[in-house]
């Protein structure tokens, strides 16, 4: 911690954001959506090998914070495409392999590597308006961080992973440990968003995803190359 501290004085422009999700002694969940048949394939064999639809020779994008997957997918109701969303569980290693193997996006050599991007972070427990939406059932979305004034600047942006096509198979499908639908739950919070029953409710109703800061696996040098606080 004080290395990163001491870095992070002589780089004032730089901000070390938490790496915020859900995880036990065994892994890690990330979030992915896609359509209900590779789904539905994905949930039953517990592996995308050997899914027709899926495709081992494009990037993919997994994604450790709930709010910010029902940002993305619009709870699942507003693209046939993301009308699915996936837990998927990885291991400790498997993820400090995917991380190791990564650069930040912005990055001049990021072309053809897995790659880190910090996105506006979003609150579960906060809907607001979506402004943009020209749907009468998709109106609501789960607010950003910084609208809601958090002063906590280390958690105004989140992680998405975009892993490499080479990498796709060789470190991510072949490591899975799990894979959980939990679109039910997806749209069961829309409900809640859409009723605008916020904060409190919400907590007590104990079906959101416990997500807190994680750590993962890699050296104080790799942390900091990709802004991650320790």
């Amino acid at each position: 911690i004080k290395k990163i501290n001491k870095i992070k004085e002589k780089n004032n422009n730089t901000i070390y954001y938490k790496f915020i999700a859900e995880y036990d002694e065994i892994g890690v969940y990330f979030y992915q959506a896609y359509n209900k048949n590779i789904a539905k394939y994905a949930v039953e064999n517990q592996t995308f090998k050997g899914c027709p639809k899926f495709s081992l020779n494009r990037m993919t994008w997994i994604k450790p914070n709930f709010a910010w997957m029902l940002y993305r997918a619009g709870y699942g109701i507003k693209d046939k495409n993301q009308a699915a969303i996936l837990k998927i569980k990885l291991s400790h290693d498997t993820v400090a392999q995917i991380l190791e193997n990564s650069v930040l996006s912005h990055n001049k050599d990021s072309k053809g590597k897995t790659r880190i991007q910090w996105d506006p972070a979003r609150n579960l427990f906060m809907p607001t308006t979506n402004k943009d939406s020209d749907k009468e059932n998709n109106l609501v979305e789960p607010a950003k961080l910084s609208a809601i004034k958090v002063k906590d600047e280390e958690l105004l942006k989140q992680i998405q992973i975009g892993i490499n096509r080479m990498d796709v198979s060789k470190i991510y499908v072949d490591n899975i440990l799990s894979i959980t639908d939990v679109s039910e739950l997806a749209l069961q919070i829309y409900d809640i968003h859409q009723s605008s029953l916020l904060d409190k409710t919400c907590k007590d109703m104990m079906i959101y995803p416990r997500e807190q800061m994680y750590v993962p696996k890699l050296t104080d040098d790799k942390l900091l190359e990709l802004q991650i606080r320790k």
